[in-house]
């Protein structure tokens, strides 16, 4: 048995593959908070254009920067402290610098996309047909799933976001 060829050890390729989706699903929960907040000031800037207004200067705000930051104390979150799932155990939920809750919602949509690779590729395997159906079995959709289960309380983050995910994929989602 070759251990190097992919598909021979499944459960070893399927927890592989749910590495990647811890590492997807903490990429979504920036793009779940900023993608909101991005589109919101650039139609600020778009409305001050035509009413003629000149747009202040800025720090960039996108999805690479600025680095993140604990909402509550803005402590600059280390590379160590922003590892997925790990950084959030280890600290026990906690701020490192002023021990503020961290959101339970970041390593549950980290845990949910990684279940989601797993159950994928251990299902269909390490291959194109097991990587493709994870939008399939997407609970509603990939990106407009993990958008709805942020923060339903609307404290972080005030409204979803709609990446074009068909309506359908809700019904087709459970097979």
């Amino acid at each position: 048995m070759n251990i190097w060829n992919m598909g021979a050890l499944p459960w070893l390729d399927a927890s592989l593959l749910a590495l990647l989706g811890l590492l997807i699903g903490s990429f979504l929960n920036v793009v779940v908070y900023r993608l909101p907040k991005m589109m919101e000031q650039q139609w600020k800037d778009e409305a001050a254009e035509l009413a003629g207004t000149e747009l202040p200067e800025r720090a960039p705000f996108n999805l690479m920067l600025p680095r993140s930051r604990c909402p509550h104390c803005g402590h600059a979150i280390a590379w160590y402290e922003n590892i997925p799932l790990l950084s959030y155990l280890a600290l026990a939920g906690k701020c490192s610098a002023c021990k503020a809750p961290i959101s339970i919602r970041y390593p549950l949509v980290e845990l949910a996309v990684a279940g989601l690779f797993f159950y994928c590729t251990w299902t269909f395997g390490a291959n194109s047909r097991g990587l493709a159906d994870i939008p399939v079995y997407a609970p509603p959709g990939p990106t407009l799933g993990v958008a709805e289960v942020v923060d339903p309380a609307g404290n972080e983050t005030k409204q979803t976001v709609d990446l074009g995910v068909p309506s359908f994929n809700r019904i087709a989602a459970f097979p």
